[in-house]
C-alpha cells in the first residue's frame, strides 16, 4: 500500500459546538497498478475523502457517461495517481449518498443559523447602532460587530429601498440629516450612514408607503394604456384602416439599403389583430 506523502488537512473545532460527521462508505481503487485506501465522510456539510489516511475536500457530481464521482482538485495527488495534472475523479456509487447526505446537513446548518439569528434579532432595540452603505453600485446595511446583519430583514429592507427607487437624497429626506461620511470612489459614489434600528425601520415603513404610490401608479398607467389601446382597435373597425399604436427605431436590418436605422410602426388592423411594419430612413 502507498503512503501519501502530502500535509494533513488541518481543521480547527471550536469548543461547545456540535458537528454532524457521517461515514458514507469504505472502498479501495486501484489505478495504475497502485492501491488507495478510500473512505467517504459528510463533515459539517462538506465531503471528504480520507485516501491512505490523508485527508481531502471532494465534490460528489454526476457525470452522463461515467455516472456519481468524487472530484479532488490537488496537484500532488493527481500526479501521485496519474502522473499529471490537479484534478483526480474516482467513480463510485456512494457518491449519489455523499451528495444527499451533504444537502441535508447543509440544510440543517441553514436552518440552525437562521433560528439562531432570529434570536439574535429578537434582542435589537430601537437604539440598537445600524450602518447603512448606499452606493450608485452597492447597498448593504449590517450591525457592528455582530452577525445579525445577515437577518433576511436586512435583505428584504434593503431590496425593498431599491424596489422604492430609494436615492441618498432620499434617505437623507426620511432621516432629516445628510449621510455621515461620502466616498467618491473613481467608478462610484457610496453616502454612509450612522443609524438607529427604529430609523432603519422608519426607512423600511417610508419605503412601503412609497412602494404602494409606485404600485398604484403602475396600475393606473396599465388602465389607462389598455383603455388607449382599446380606441385604436374601435377607431380602426370603424374606419376600416390601420391605426398605428406605436412605433420605435432598430438597425437596418437590409445592408443594400442606404439607411442605417428602421422604423418599425405596430398597427392596430381592423379585424382586431396587430401588425408591424418596418420602413428604412434615407
Amino acid at each position: 500500500m502507498l503512503t501519501l506523502n502530502l500535509a494533513r488537512v488541518k481543521i480547527r473545532i471550536e469548543i461547545n459546538k456540535e458537528v454532524t460527521k457521517m461515514k458514507i462508505a469504505k472502498f479501495e481503487k486501484k489505478p495504475n497498478g497502485k492501491s488507495f485506501e478510500i473512505e467517504v465522510f459528510v463533515e459539517d456539510a462538506k465531503i471528504s475523502l480520507e485516501i491512505n489516511g490523508t485527508k481531502f475536500v471532494a465534490k460528489a457530481t454526476k457525470y452522463p457517461q461515467h455516472g456519481w464521482v468524487y472530484e479532488i482538485y490537488d496537484t500532488d495527488l493527481a500526479k501521485l495517481v496519474l502522473g499529471r495534472g490537479n484534478k483526480i475523479c474516482f467513480v463510485h456509487e456512494s457518491a449519489k449518498m455523499a451528495f444527499e447526505e451533504e444537502k441535508r446537513q447543509l440544510e440543517e446548518k441553514r436552518a440552525e443559523e437562521e433560528k439562531k439569528l432570529d434570536e439574535e434579532f429578537q434582542l435589537l432595540s430601537d437604539d440598537t447602532i445600524v450602518k447603512l452603505s448606499w452606493g450608485t453600485s452597492h447597498q448593504h446595511a449590517w450591525v457592528p460587530d455582530s452577525n445579525v446583519g445577515k437577518h433576511r430583514f436586512f435583505k428584504e429592507a434593503i431590496e425593498l429601498m431599491k424596489r422604492a427607487k430609494f436615492s441618498s437624497e432620499k434617505i437623507e429626506e426620511v432621516l432629516s440629516r445628510k449621510a455621515d461620511d461620502v466616498d467618491w470612489g473613481d467608478y462610484s459614489i457610496t453616502y454612509d450612514f450612522n443609524l438607529t434600528f427604529g430609523e432603519l425601520k422608519k426607512l423600511v415603513k417610508t419605503a412601503k408607503k412609497e412602494l404602494v404610490k409606485i404600485e398604484k401608479e403602475k396600475e393606473e398607467k396599465e388602465v389607462a394604456r389598455k383603455a388607449e389601446l382599446e380606441k385604436k382597435f374601435e377607431e380602426a373597425k370603424r374606419t376600416g384602416q390601420k391605426v398605428e399604436i406605436r412605433r420605435w427605431t432598430t438597425d437596418c436590418n437590409n445592408p443594400n439599403e442606404e439607411c442605417d436605422l428602421d422604423v418599425i410602426v405596430e398597427y392596430a388592423m381592423p379585424d382586431g389583430s396587430t401588425k408591424t411594419e418596418r420602413y428604412h430612413t434615407w
